[in-house]
């Protein structure tokens, strides 16, 4: 990928984190949210909602208030990685003066293709593998305000060596840079996949694992948390 090339791209994505200006697509009802269990201001599930805001809340202290980069794993496979970056984005995005941003780097169906307002293409995956795709036609409109979504994309094949390119490396700079106020949660597959982790791990600024309930043992956590390094461990979010 030429520098030219690259910067076309970039200058390609026109500006959305205009928060006032902003095009939203079609909402998702409370009905829906409540049944892909989303929370939104007003859930019913009170608990659930000041869970988020919380973590919401140490997030942007841990940061001083800055945007971050944030990469959110399972430590076990039915774990609840994605439920967790859906509504860690959507905690975000209550706030006006906020946006989110969710990269989806698992390649596998997840809650977050129910979220999308359309077809999931082009994404991550089309924009590393063709430099003639612009950043801004791989972010999509999702049912929640100030979200967006990069989903996969198409030909997920052998993903894990895309995510070591270069491209993968010059979009995250550009998401976090060019707007101040756009917080970027990962969504990675689990930690099975240790290849996958360790390089979307260097290019976030923090890692949260979830921890199923009941199915993950002491020694997988301690070694997980030596994948990515203690010092970018942001915490451990334990789901039932």
């Amino acid at each position: 990928m030429t520098e030219n090339n690259q910067t076309s791209r970039n200058q390609s994505d026109k500006p959305y984190s205009d928060i006032e200006k902003l095009i939203e697509g079609k909402r998702l009802s409370a009905t829906q949210l409540d049944s892909l269990e989303i929370i939104y201001p007003g859930t019913r599930n009170s608990s659930l909602l000041n869970e988020y805001r919380n973590l919401r809340t140490n997030l942007l202290n841990k940061t001083q208030n800055n945007n971050f980069i944030c990469l959110i794993a399972s430590l076990a496979k039915d774990g609840s990685a994605a439920s967790l970056a859906v509504n860690l984005a959507s905690a975000i995005s209550f706030d006006p003066t906020k946006t989110s941003i969710i990269v989806d780097c698992d390649m596998r169906p997840s809650l977050i293709d129910s979220v999308i307002n359309k077809n999931t293409s082009p994404g991550l995956m089309d924009f590393l593998q063709n430099n003639q795709v612009p950043v801004a036609n791989i972010i999509h409109q999702s049912g929640i305000e100030r979200l967006r979504i990069i989903p996969r994309g198409t030909n997920t094949a052998r993903a894990a060596e895309y995510f070591s390119s270069n491209a993968m490396k010059i979009l995250f700079s550009h998401l976090k840079k060019r707007y101040s106020d756009r917080f970027i949660i990962v969504n990675c597959p689990d930690i099975s996949l240790t290849s996958e982790i360790n390089i979307v791990s260097d290019v976030c600024d923090m890692v949260i694992f979830d921890v199923p309930y009941g199915k993950v043992d002491l020694t997988t956590i301690r070694s997980s948390i030596d994948l990515v390094g203690e010092d970018k461990l942001a915490g451990l979010v334990y789901s039932d």
